[in-house]
């Protein structure tokens, strides 16, 4: 059995135009930063559907780096990721690639501290501040990803049951969910189905379980009883018999 790779996956959101050289310089310096960094130019095949795939990559990833750019903000495709991304509640890190207004900058990214990769700031040192911002929370952040894999899978199984989460691994989901504080990536309405839905089934499993043991145990009464309602009428035969 191969063993799951334990880097946290970041999807890189750019525009092509003006951002690609530092896009790829980010991705081969995450990768050397330990991290799994994707781009979409990189990981989506000649003539794939390009919306389907990259909502797989989003879904996949841990965090979104997002390359501020003037084509950035004036992109439709890059708003749509930034849109997934908010759907999902991803965790997402902008960094500022080439100096955009603040008027221009997407609603979304303006409440969020930005690291700068513009002319004057070091990369290294852009870099290292992005390697540590990324791991921040990590431990949420990958289950807020595993969580939101396993509801996708979940639903797109017609609401399988038997991808419900279970006993220690629900229990796991719950104190997960119930920790959520400000600051990292909220539990979404898809988590949180997700988690009831397996907790309902874990009830109702257990009731059912439950009523077949007592009704074994009712059984197994009734039996014992029948045995020893059978000796003493032996007894009493018995008895007679010798008399």
């Amino acid at each position: 059995m191969s063993e799951v790779d334990p880097r946290l996956r970041v999807f890189i959101s750019y525009a092509r135009s003006d951002a690609s050289l530092l896009a790829d310089d980010l991705q081969a310096g995450l990768e050397a930063a330990g991290f799994e960094a994707f781009l979409d130019r990189h990981d989506i095949a000649a003539g794939e559907a390009w919306e389907e795939r990259l909502a797989d990559l989003l879904q996949k990833a841990d965090t979104v780096v997002a390359i501020l750019s003037p084509a950035f903000v004036a992109s439709s495709r890059c708003e749509w990721e930034l849109k997934r991304a908010s759907d999902l509640a991803k965790r997402v890190i902008p960094v500022m690639g080439v100096d955009v207004t603040e008027d221009v900058t997407p609603v979304v990214l303006k409440r969020l501290n930005y690291i700068y990769f513009t002319t004057g700031h070091p990369f290294g040192a852009s870099l290292r501040s992005l390697a540590t911002a990324l791991r921040t929370d990590v431990e949420w952040v990958r289950e807020h990803t595993r969580l939101g894999e396993l509801a996708a899978r979940w639903r797109s199984q017609a609401s399988a049951e038997a991808l419900l989460l279970r006993g220690s691994e629900l229990e796991a989901a719950q104190r997960w969910q119930g920790s959520w504080r400000p600051g990292v990536p909220e539990p979404t309405e898809a988590h949180r189905i997700y988690i009831n839905s397996s907790d309902t089934a874990e009830k109702l499993r257990t009731s059912e379980e439950r009523r077949k043991l007592d009704s074994i145990a009712s059984a197994q009464a009734d039996r014992e009883k029948a045995l020893r309602r059978m000796r003493t009428v032996n007894r009493t035969w018995g008895g007679a018999a010798l008399a």
